[in-house]
């Protein structure tokens, strides 16, 4: 029991820390790309033109309407992209914390946000490639909209969860990862 009062003591502090893990968020894409021109726009380049040819090599191979099918495969695969990266990377978030963990007392709560927030900033870069199919395919806003967010709230909060697990289990097991 006192094992587990521990652990919720280090999820709470660990979110309660959040100018910790929103800096080391921020840090990791700056140094990811500190020699580049564009910066992580580099990732919106690259899932612009992938969401563009295979919209248009798949909607036209499968004789569908593009102002219907551009958005379903935007948007499904940049949420893909946004759950995909944030558990292959929280198998490593526990590994690549080593250095701060064995330095000082710090959640570890903290590291696990620290990947979910990362992938959230390029999720938000990513969303630039979705507006010229918004402007494109004519789409409405509704009350329905509303929606999207409540789906983002779900996604990042299972995002915590089972970032939490892979990351011990990635920890224990090393192979995990791979």
């Amino acid at each position: 029991m006192i094992k587990f009062r521990e652990a919720i003591r280090d999820i709470i502090s660990g979110i309660l820390s959040w100018r910790i893990w929103l800096l080391l968020a921020w840090q990791d894409i700056r140094l990811r790309y500190r020699r580049s021109i564009l910066g992580p726009f580099w990732i919106t380049i690259s899932m612009a033109v992938s969401v563009y040819s295979m919209g248009f090599l798949y909607g036209h191979l499968f004789k569908m309407d593009l102002q219907q099918y551009f958005p379903f495969l935007a948007t499904g695969l940049l949420v893909w992209t946004l759950i995909s990266t944030t558990v292959n990377e929280s198998t490593s978030a526990l590994i690549d914390a080593v250095g701060y963990l064995r330095q000082i007392k710090i959640p570890v709560m903290v590291f696990i946000l620290r990947v979910l927030v990362r992938n959230i900033i390029i999720f938000a870069h990513n969303l630039v490639a979705i507006l010229p199919i918004v402007f494109f395919c004519h789409l409405s806003f509704g009350w329905h909209t509303l929606g999207i967010f409540l789906g983002l709230i779900i996604i990042i909060l299972n995002g915590m969860v089972y970032g939490l697990i892979l990351a011990m289990l990635g920890a224990r097991f090393r192979d995990i990862a791979q």
